[in-house]
């Protein structure tokens, strides 16, 4: 995710051609959204167990306006630009942040159980720290470009994982999201793809 948001026209153009390099931006805002949004699947399961269908209720509704208050604002204001969907990716990524805001505040204090565990703080430390390495790479490297970027990603998966395993260790659901972007790039890692099958045989299977 770190290398799509940073260079979404070159992650564009790379997949889609160069007709869609116009849509990286709109791709970066979105994606953070999405990205985030998984966090909230605890607390959102809290409210559901004490049947707080209100809450529900009432998360929706500002969730709906402020999508729709943003979007009446900010795709006017980029449309003059021309790019207004990139006003209303801002406006759901927005809405987003709100309703995974709201659902965890309102589930540690109904529950008292912290919605931010620790494999999630171990895995967002572990982002941080890749992600400090491809921004590294953006000052070192001012034009960044295909033959660039493979290389930024392998360092990118390397430097992720030698921090969770400084951190406690890859738990099966890091060693099988390693494995699934291996497959959907297509890239052969070599020396990565040895050690996460060797991590993975270590991993006991619950």
């Amino acid at each position: 995710m770190c290398i799509r948001d940073r260079y979404p026209n070159v992650v564009m153009n790379t997949l889609f051609g160069a007709e869609y390099m116009a849509a990286g931006p709109v791709l970066s805002v979105l994606s953070i959204g999405f990205f985030l949004y998984p966090m909230s699947a605890v607390s959102v399961g809290m409210l559901q167990v004490y049947e707080k269908t209100r809450l529900h209720l009432l998360n929706s509704v500002v969730c709906i306006a402020v999508n729709a208050s943003l979007a009446y604002v900010l795709i006017p204001f980029y449309g003059s630009m021309g790019n207004a969907a990139l006003g209303a990716a801002i406006a759901t990524t927005a809405m987003f942040i709100v309703y995974i805001t709201l659902y965890m505040i309102e589930g540690y204090r109904i529950s008292g159980v912290s919605p931010i565990s620790k494999s999630l703080a171990r895995s967002v430390i572990a982002g941080s720290g890749a992600g400090a390495f491809i921004l590294a790479i953006d000052v070192a490297v001012p034009v960044i470009s295909l033959p660039v970027l493979i290389p930024a990603f392998i360092g990118f998966i390397l430097v992720y994982t030698t921090l969770l395993m400084a951190l406690g260790g890859l738990e099966r659901e890091d060693i099988e999201l390693l494995k699934r972007i291996e497959k959907k790039t297509g890239l052969k890692m070599g020396p990565i793809r040895r050690v996460v099958k060797r991590l993975a045989r270590q991993v006991p299977v619950l």
